[in-house]
Protein backbone atom coordinates (compact mmCIF):
# COMPACT_ATOMS: atom_id res chain seq x y z
CA UNK A 1 0.00 0.00 0.00
CA UNK A 2 1.60 3.47 -1.02
CA UNK A 3 0.04 5.96 1.27
CA UNK A 4 3.11 8.30 0.20
CA UNK A 5 1.77 11.38 2.67
CA UNK A 6 -0.18 11.97 5.61
CA UNK A 7 -0.93 15.35 3.47
CA UNK A 8 -3.88 15.67 1.75
CA UNK A 9 -2.44 18.74 -0.33
CA UNK A 10 0.59 16.96 -1.19
CA UNK A 11 -1.37 14.24 -1.90
CA UNK A 12 -3.93 16.37 -4.57
CA UNK A 13 -0.42 17.94 -5.85
CA UNK A 14 1.11 14.20 -6.98
CA UNK A 15 -2.91 13.70 -8.67
CA UNK A 16 -3.71 11.12 -6.27
CA UNK A 17 -7.09 10.26 -6.31
CA UNK A 18 -6.79 8.92 -2.31
CA UNK A 19 -7.50 11.16 0.84
CA UNK A 20 -5.61 10.28 3.90
CA UNK A 21 -8.79 9.59 5.82
CA UNK A 22 -9.42 6.67 3.28
CA UNK A 23 -5.83 5.55 3.45
CA UNK A 24 -6.17 5.27 7.45
CA UNK A 25 -9.56 3.53 6.90
CA UNK A 26 -7.72 0.87 4.43
CA UNK A 27 -4.84 0.64 7.27
CA UNK A 28 -7.51 -0.42 10.10
CA UNK A 29 -9.84 -2.65 7.43
CA UNK A 30 -6.74 -4.75 6.25
CA UNK A 31 -5.97 -6.98 9.45
CA UNK A 32 -9.58 -7.57 9.85
CA UNK A 33 -9.95 -9.14 6.64
CA UNK A 34 -6.35 -10.92 7.44
CA UNK A 35 -4.19 -8.79 5.25
CA UNK A 36 -1.20 -7.25 6.24
CA UNK A 37 -0.23 -4.12 5.97
CA UNK A 38 3.05 -2.04 5.38
CA UNK A 39 3.19 1.87 4.20
CA UNK A 40 5.47 4.27 2.17
CA UNK A 41 5.91 7.52 2.33
CA UNK A 42 7.78 10.43 0.27
CA UNK A 43 9.74 12.83 1.74
CA UNK A 44 10.33 16.43 0.54
CA UNK A 45 7.77 16.03 -2.15
CA UNK A 46 8.48 19.40 -4.42
CA UNK A 47 6.69 22.50 -3.44
CA UNK A 48 5.85 20.86 0.81
CA UNK A 49 6.97 23.42 3.21
CA UNK A 50 8.63 22.39 6.46
CA UNK A 51 5.30 24.05 8.39
CA UNK A 52 3.39 22.03 10.76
Amino acid sequence: MGLESESNDTLRLMNKRVTVEQGVLAVHLFPRAGIGTVGFFMVGYPEETMVR
